[in-house]
């Protein structure tokens, strides 16, 4: 029987596509035929990939899904749906209601504002946070208690009770990290890997200020840094909203910091290969934290919506959070530590951070797990006015923030 895998991301671009892309390369290697629907395409690029790889790409309104999957719809085949919002699971749902040979519908949390997506956390207004709890909350737990809801890590467990005012029973059982690849070394690799002239520091990422505004305070840092180190560099990748604010201030710089930095527009993911090639040190978050240490690249995990340059720590202190923590460590200092490393000190970092993501992250360990989900019978009819009041909110929620930027898009 035909297998089909479909997943659901409101926007093609970021971590969340290059994730979307590595769960269907794997699919596809397990004989699944893959359907991708997404709201918008922010990178082209990683699209143009994708259908290259042999995936149907469906770009449409993420009300039309249903709509959408009508048309494609056999009846001789199974299908398993991967949504990472609210917006698409909802969307999921009515779907398989319709259709009995859809298997499961998961909704995999992979940022802490999923279940409340939309809701820029400290900027929002109380009576908006107020509201969306009130009609999301009964919804969330019917679909958590039936098993459809996987967490990403610890923060996105934390996050999602706090505003809900939930409490996910066992949900550290139901954390699935990030399935990665992983690249085979032999150790004779592993130990020839040695320092570069000039020593290379690498960042990629969207310019989405102030959420990655990490990259003001890596900048400013970097300025500090040449003042005692001349032999180094700095690769930033990316582009976003925040270009502008990014040239400005490295065009401040003297002439020696500007030529010793290049600003490289987002690439395809598999141009990626020759930066990571070519550095020493990577500074981040999310998906390009872990393909950075899968490069052997010692990595330095960072704050989001912070413009300092503020670190959780070395990668391997604690592999399972891949951005803001509890933990606050100035990132120039882990920074020097590596620049001024002698070569077994070096490798030893590398070693170490690789074995803690193989141990964590590994796609053929982390994949089986979310695919064998165990999803209890669903009661369609269960908490339905909840249902139908967080379908409504949802619904009226996405109209207005999208009537909001294109009147900003006007001004």
């Amino acid at each position: 029987m035909k297998k089909v895998f479909i997943t659901m991301i409101k926007e093609l671009g970021g971590g969340a596509a290059t994730l979307t892309m590595r769960m269907a390369k794997w699919a596809m290697s397990k004989e699944f035929t893959v359907n991708v629907f997404t709201d918008r395409v922010e990178n082209q690029h990683l699209m143009d990939e994708m259908v290259q790889d042999g995936m149907t790409v469906y770009v449409t309104d993420y009300l039309m899904y249903a709509q959408i999957f009508d048309t494609i719809h056999e009846d001789d085949a199974t299908y398993i749906i991967i949504t990472h919002t609210l917006v698409e699971y909802a969307q999921a749902e009515k779907i398989k209601s319709k259709h009995s040979n859809v298997e499961k519908t998961i909704l995999y949390v992979i940022h802490p504002y999923t279940l409340f997506y939309g809701i820029p956390g400290k900027r929002s207004k109380q009576l908006i946070l107020a509201l969306s709890k009130f009609f999301l909350r009964g919804y969330v737990r019917r679909i958590y208690e039936e098993g459809h809801i996987l967490f990403m890590d610890e923060e996105c467990i934390q996050m999602s009770q706090e505003f809900l005012g939930l409490e996910f029973k066992d949900a550290h059982n139901e954390i699935c990290r990030l399935p990665m690849n992983v690249n085979e070394y032999t150790d004779i690799e592993i130990k020839s890997r040695k320092k570069n002239k000039p020593f290379v520091i690498l960042t990629i990422t969207r310019f989405e200020l102030e959420m990655k505004g990490y990259v003001i305070g890596l900048i400013k840092s970097y300025k500090n840094l040449m003042q005692k180190y001349n032999d180094i560099r700095l690769i930033i990748i990316g582009d976003g909203n925040g270009s502008d604010e990014i040239k400005a201030l490295v065009n401040s710089l003297n002439t020696e910091c500007q030529d010793s930095i290049e600003l490289i527009p987002l690439l395809p993911y598999k141009e990626l290969d020759r930066f990571f090639q070519k550095a020493d040190l990577y500074i981040g978050m999310g998906t390009t934290l872990l393909d950075a240490v899968n490069h052997l690249i010692p990595s330095i995990t960072i704050h989001a919506y912070t413009f300092d340059l503020i670190a959780t720590g070395f990668f391997h202190v604690h592999p399972n959070i891949l951005s803001t923590s509890e933990h606050k460590i100035d990132a120039c200092d882990l920074i020097e530590d590596v620049i001024t490393m002698n070569d077994q000190e070096y490798i030893d970092l590398i070693a170490i951070q690789y074995h803690a993501y193989q141990e964590l992250y590994d796609i053929n360990n982390v994949m089986p797990k979310i695919l064998g989900r165990k999803i209890s019978r669903d009661n369609r009819y269960k908490d339905l006015g909840y249902k139908f009041m967080a379908v409504v909110f949802i619904k009226v929620r996405d109209k207005v923030s999208r009537l909001k930027w294109r009147i900003l898009s006007l001004i």
